[in-house]
């Protein structure tokens, strides 16, 4: 049986602690948006630790 975690009782659930995205998923919602198959518009430009120097794209996620 799986353990489920944490109860926070504020939020009364379950909870997990954070996780790294992995960076294949990552690619995956990036190859999606590049296409315009992600079920809405992307939120903003990428940024963070996991794009590089040579990314640009516009609001949507495709590229400049």
């Amino acid at each position: 049986m799986k353990v489920l975690g944490r109860y926070d009782t504020d939020l009364q659930m379950f909870t997990e602690p954070p996780r790294d995205p992995g960076r294949a998923h990552l690619g995956f919602l990036r190859w999606l948006a590049e296409r315009g198959q992600l079920e809405h518009a992307t939120a903003g430009a990428p940024g963070g630790d996991y794009i590089s120097d040579e990314d640009d794209l516009d609001a949507r996620g495709r590229a400049a």
